[in-house]
């Protein structure tokens, strides 16, 4: 690319850009973001791993390599290279040309590089790219879900899959004209292709070129659409940080919480200053310590159930339909109470102790001892990978589990196993098994109560907004997409793990959180109840699981909201 056209990045800045965590208030420091778009990606040939392929284990690579590299500077300026020093020059010169914009005009734009698997261009050239660059920020969720790298301070690679679409075929559909969706390659996948093979330029070409103009052109309509009226643009790192920010702007904007947290101040000799903070002070005695938190966190917290019935697998079925739990999680959080208060280890005989917990309807977590299991019907529910002591040695003079049968991921039978189950798990799981089990552990809330008043506005205003525009025949625009992606996300940023993010680099270019954090610190980031979202996936479980223990030979499969039966078997 010619300096030309990196010149003509300087000349198209707009507006402010923050992140989450950021300030609101335009006036402050914030830096410009350049309005023109930057896609880039690359070509890859993948080997994999032929003789397991053909067993039906899991897919093994036996080597990656990229073959090209292509880039696009907004939907006019677009180029294919075929080796890393040559993108890595392009990228070299993006970051000279914002660092002497900046210089002239005495600001600190900055240019976001959109990619569609950044952790896969990281792969190959992050040894590169920190040999070259000065990587200033990095945010991670995982070694292999990067989703932003700074250069220099000033250009931004940033992972839009997830956050924009979940493919760059749906990003295209969302935020692109219709002379600019994804084209279908016609490739042929098993060609070894190194940065020497000739590309097709009545199809490969083509193909790879539209992958980053889309990158480059739904920037340009991002930003557009989240620009703010104070002229402000937030761009989260993932999806549900737009659910984030709503509820710090509605727990800020609470009257309630706001009265209650003045009333605490005139006690306190140090008053909290913000309704976030108060909350984190609440909630501090949601956790008892680090191996409880540790425990229910890992081994409580379950997603979805799905699975099928073992009788009917490989038969050719008639007359199945579905039965669709509309909106279920935000249902539960609607309509369900959850667990409040102080949580406490219970002591004495914890047999009895559950049982007068039962009595009293308190919500509580155990460490169960399942001396044997064995379910009721055709249908395994219970995933094996929340076995404690099945991979762990947290239970090591329990010994392992035995006589385990797993179908499908999911225990049909076994013994001995230590699981974590809250109150309403063990009802559900007393349904779909016969199970004998003592309890090791057990930790207690005050009670039950109904989930905050602004979360649930916050999450009722979208799952309005989404309604309307369904009923308006809406159902292709952006806005419907937003309001349903914030509906079904709500659930899961209440369980958020604070300590699961990365964000520095060691020597060896892994990530690594930049300072670990004690426990103590764990507990003041519970800004959010995170055992809102482990009741409400065990509540979603449970209408399943009871339909399931009801009508096992008229049920087929499941998975997560629906259940797909046999019209014709009983009365379901």
């Amino acid at each position: 690319m010619n300096q030309q056209i990196l010149q003509e990045i300087s000349t198209n800045t707009i507006t402010a850009i923050i992140s989450e965590k950021g300030t609101t208030n335009p006036a402050d420091n914030i830096p410009a973001l350049f309005k023109v778009g930057v896609g880039l990606d690359s070509g890859s040939t993948t080997k994999l791993h032929t003789e397991k392929q053909k067993s039906g284990e899991r897919t093994v690579v036996d080597y990656c390599f990229n073959y090209a590299y292509q880039i696009a500077i907004g939907r006019d300026h677009v180029t294919i290279v075929r080796t890393k020093d040559d993108i890595l020059n392009i990228v070299e010169n993006i970051v000279e040309s914002v660092k002497s914009y900046n210089v002239s005009h005495e600001t600190n734009a900055v240019l976001i590089i959109w990619c569609a698997n950044l952790s896969h261009e990281w792969s190959f050239l992050k040894r590169d790219i920190s040999e070259r660059f000065n990587i200033t920020k990095v945010f991670a969720k995982s070694q292999r879900d990067i989703l932003y790298i700074q250069l220099d301070k000033c250009v931004e690679l940033r992972e839009c899959i997830g956050l924009f679409g979940h493919s760059l075929d749906d990003i295209a559909k969302h935020w692109c004209s219709k002379d600019n969706q994804k084209l279908k390659g016609q490739f042929d996948y098993n060609k070894i292709r190194t940065y020497a093979t000739p590309l097709d330029p009545e199809t490969e070409i083509p193909y790879m070129m539209h992958d980053v103009t889309s990158l480059a052109e739904m920037h340009e309509n991002v930003i557009n659409y989240y620009t703010q009226e104070n002229g402000v643009c937030c761009l989260p790192y993932t999806s549900s940080g737009f659910v984030r920010m709503k509820l710090k702007a509605a727990i800020r904007d609470d009257e309630y919480l706001t009265e209650e947290r003045e009333d605490k101040n005139i006690e306190r000799r140090k008053p909290i200053k913000t309704n976030i903070e108060y909350l984190k002070h609440k909630n501090y005695n949601l956790v008892t310590d680090a191996y409880q938190w540790h425990i229910c966190r890992d081994y409580s917290y379950s997603g979805g159930l799905c699975g099928s019935n073992i009788d009917l697998v490989g038969k050719i079925l008639h007359n199945v339909v579905c039965a669709d739990l509309t909106s279920d999680y935000p249902a539960q959080f609607t309509h369900q109470q959850y667990p409040c208060g102080r949580l406490k280890r219970m002591r004495g005989n914890l047999k009895d102790v559950r049982r007068e917990l039962e009595a009293q309807h308190k919500p509580y977590l155990a460490v169960l001892k399942i001396k044997s299991m064995h379910a009721k019907t055709q249908h395994a529910v219970f995933s094996k990978h929340k076995i404690i002591n099945l991979e762990t040695n947290l239970f090591d003079k329990h010994g392992k589990p035995k006589d385990l049968v797993i179908y499908n991921g999911k225990v049909y039978s076994g013994k001995n196993l230590i699981v974590c189950w809250n109150d309403v798990d063990i009802k559900a799981y007393s349904e779909c098994y016969d199970m004998q089990f003592g309890v090791l552990t057990l930790w207690a809330f005050d009670g039950y109560k109904r989930a905050p008043e602004w979360l649930l506005k916050s999450m009722w205003s979208d799952y309005e907004k989404k309604s309307l525009l369904k009923i308006a025949k809406k159902s292709d625009t952006q806005e419907y997409a937003d309001a349903k992606r914030d509906v079904n996300t709500y659930y899961g940023v209440t369980a958020t793990r604070v300590t699961d993010s990365f964000d520095s680099l060691d020597e060896c270019l892994n990530f690594i959180p930049t300072k670990e954090k004690t426990f103590k610190q764990i507990r003041f980031d519970f800004w959010l109840n995170p055992y809102l979202a482990f009741w409400c996936t065990s509540y979603a479980r449970s209408i399943l699981m009871h339909f399931i223990s009801r009508y096992p030979d008229a049920i087929v499969q499941y998975d997560t909201d629906s259940l797909y039966y046999v019209k014709s078997k009983g009365d379901l």
